[in-house]
Formats: C-alpha cells, sequence, structure tokens
C-alpha cells in the first residue's frame, strides 16, 4: 500500500506497459472460515433460519421479506467470499457469517435453511440439510442435472423431511383469486411466457450454472399448471422451437404439452417479449368460465354475467413474501398451504420429461420416468430401442 504511487508514476512515465498487484500478508491472522457476530442461544418463540448462498436475488427478495416476519429470527449466512453477508450481517442480527455450510449446519438454532447458492451446488447443500435435520426452502431450480435429481428423490424415501420449491407463483394473490372464482373443474391452460432475448453469455444459457431456461424456469410453469388443474400430468410431450434440440440457444424457446387425466396444459415459453405485452399471460378454461391472467397483476374473467376486470384492489404480487409465510407456518406446524415435496417433486420431474421429450422426440410416461430416475442401474440396463419412460 505504500508504494502504491509507484505504478502510476510508471504508467505516466510511459515505463510500465501493463499492471500488476502482488498482495503479500503477514504471517499469522485469523484465518478461520467462520466469524461469529453475536454468538446466542435462538429466542424462544422464533423459527431460526439460515441463509446458504447470498446473492442479488437474497439481498432484493428474501431478505426484505424475511426481515418482516415477526416470528423469525435470521441465524447464520454461509457465502462462498463472504463479502455481501458481512456487509449486512450485523444489521440482520445474525450469529454468524461462514464460507462452511456444515458450520452454518451445526447450529442447534437454525430450525430452517434457505438455499439460494448457486445452481449446480444445489444437490449437496440440500443434501447435508436433510441429513442435518433442517427444514429446507429451496430456490428454483431444484437441481439442473437428472441423476441428481435420482438421488434427491432417494434421499426423500429414506430420509423424509420438510422441504420445499421457492415456486413463488402459486403464492400470487391473483392466482387465489382465479381459483376461487371458477365453479368448475379446470379442462385447459393455456400459459405463454413472451420472454426478452436473452443474450449469448447470459448466465443461463452456461451448460453448467445455468443449463437453458427450461431448466432455469419451467418448474415455474409446470407447478403452476398442476395448480390449477389439480391433479399431477401423467405424460408430457415438449418441443424446442429451433433445429438443434440439443444447443441451449435453441432451448431458450420451446413448447410443453402436459397431459392429465381429463385435462391438459400448453406452455409455451418464446423469446418474443414486446413492450407493452405482458410477459406472462395465463388462460384457464373451466366448463363454461374463462379466465385470463396478464402477469399477476390484472384478471380478467368471462362467464355467467358480464365479464369482469380485477387487480387494481389487490396487493399486486408474484407471491415471493407469501411463500416465506407458509414456509415459516409449515417449521413452526401450524395450518398452511406450502408447497409440499411431492408437488414440488412432480413439477421437477415432469420438467426434466420435458428435456428427455426434447432430446428423444417422444411422449413421457411420467410414472415410468420417475422410476426411471429412482433406479438409475435398472434404467440404464435397459434395451435402447425401449428407454424408461418413452411411450408413442
Amino acid at each position: 500500500v505504500e508504494r502504491a504511487q509507484e505504478p502510476f508514476d510508471a504508467i505516466r512515465e510511459h515505463t510500465l506497459p501493463g499492471v500488476a498487484a502482488l498482495i503479500s500478508y503477514s504471517p499469522g491472522g485469523d484465518h478461520s472460515r467462520v466469524k461469529e457476530i453475536s454468538p446466542r442461544p435462538k429466542r424462544n418463540g422464533k423459527v431460526g433460519i439460515s441463509l446458504i448462498g447470498f446473492g442479488n436475488h437474497v439481498l432484493s427478495k428474501h431478505l426484505p421479506n424475511l426481515k418482516s416476519l415477526r416470528d423469525v429470527e435470521i441465524r447464520g449466512i454461509a457465502s462462498a467470499t463472504a463479502r455481501n453477508a458481512s456487509v449486512v450481517a450485523k444489521g440482520l442480527g445474525a450469529t454468524m457469517i461462514t464460507t462452511d455450510v456444515n458450520e452454518l449446519l451445526k447450529d442447534d438454532g437454525t430450525d430452517a435453511v434457505m438455499i439460494c447458492s448457486s445452481q449446480p451446488e444445489h444437490y449437496e447443500h440440500i443434501t447435508a440439510a436433510v441429513t442435518a435435520g433442517k427444514a429446507v426452502f429451496i430456490e428454483k431450480p431444484m437441481v439442473t442435472r437428472m441423476d441428481d435429481f435420482g438421488g434427491l428423490l432417494r434421499l426423500m424415501e429414506e430420509k423424509p423431511a420438510l422441504v420445499t420449491l421457492g415456486l413463488n407463483r402459486r403464492y400470487s394473490p391473483l392466482v387465489d383469486t382465479l381459483r376461487t372464482s371458477l365453479n368448475a373443474p379446470v379442462d385447459f391452460v393455456e400459459y405463454v411466457i413472451a420472454q426478452p432475448f436473452v443474450p449469448p453469455d447470459h448466465w443461463t444459457l452456461d451448460p453448467v450454472d445455468g443449463g437453458g431456461r427450461l431448466i432455469t424456469e419451467g418448474e415455474h410453469f409446470i407447478d403452476l399448471c398442476n395448480l390449477l388443474i389439480g391433479k399431477k400430468p401423467v405424460s408430457v410431450t415438449a418441443r424446442a422451437l429451433g433445429q438443434v434440440p440439443d444447443d441451449i440457444r435453441t432451448l431458450c424457446n420451446f413448447a410443453v404439452t402436459l397431459h392429465y387425466d381429463g385435462a391438459a396444459a400448453t406452455i409455451v415459453f418464446d423469446e418474443c417479449g414486446a413492450h407493452g405485452f405482458p410477459r406472462e399471460r395465463l388462460s384457464v378454461f373451466a366448463h363454461g368460465q374463462v379466465a385470463i391472467l396478464d402477469d399477476f397483476a390484472k384478471l380478467s374473467e368471462f362467464g355467467p354475467g358480464k365479464p369482469r376486470s380485477r387487480g387494481s384492489g389487490l396487493h399486486k404480487s408474484m407471491g415471493h413474501a407469501e411463500e416465506l409465510e407458509q414456509f415459516v407456518k409449515a417449521v413452526q406446524g401450524q395450518p398452511n398451504h406450502l408447497l409440499s415435496w411431492a408437488d414440488a417433486a412432480a413439477a421437477t420431474t415432469a420438467m426434466f420429461a420435458a428435456q428427455e421429450s426434447i432430446r428423444l422426440g417422444a411422449e413421457i410416461d411420467l410414472a415410468q420416468f420417475r422410476e426411471s430416475l429412482l433406479s438409475p442401474a435398472e434404467a440404464e440396463s435397459e434395451p435402447e430401442e425401449a428407454p424408461a419412460g418413452v411411450s408413442g
């Protein structure tokens, strides 16, 4: 630091073609991976929640919502660099920050963890948290690899736990309004997502960190269709809207059809968004009633009587705050309508099945597909002409 001026002088005098910094540290010092801030037992009546991962989504969405919940006490924060965590940890009343997830899971005051780490790390962190006996909230996607998902299915059969997935759209107040406005079963759902084009270097298109937009976002749309129809799908057919189904760029545009017993849903995701047009339009058809939900802000209803629109008088929300309220209630053992592990796994199963349908050009039977994930060795031994979970 004392010599910081020297390179600037050299640049000005044109004697230094480039700049590098060598930072030397004196020996000793605290190299611990855990920094205790305010170590203490959890306060009575509180739900202790620790965070694994501390990126922009946590800062902008989850932290404000967590701080608004009276029954929540934030315990630990695990972050790869602890850069953001160290800035806000004291203001949150956190007990520790760490780069070691296992140290965080040792905290007796932590009842639940929110996993918001990078997507390829989800499997490791979910497994560690479930094994440690913690309730788990996972930011979507659950995982990005089918073999990891199979591992989670087997883990949850061996160690049932409170595990949910951050599919916030189902908690939107206008989704509740839509569901209660229908007086007949839903026959068909059409879900059109018209998102802006993302550049080739966008993180969702990274084959490791992202896996494509079907993987990073597909569970949202599948789960909402399942919720509205009120059933789990029996099979999936999907196509990429392009010529190269294995190319992640092509997979930014896809169509998925979910087949239910007596109902169907179609999801179209396309980078065709235009200014002024809803990014997400959900059309629901139910025996003479039609409801159209635009961007979770405007609900139009058609059926007996005059058409009507709602939205201006309701809290416009994508459901982020509401899902955390339900998660805390579930951890407390109170009545709740939190997305269950079974329903979260159903959405993830259908998402991976859609990916397989695109790859194979075939309809995927979801019961067979799930069995193939639970028994990977058996699936690998089957003949190539009859892949597990494929029909048609």
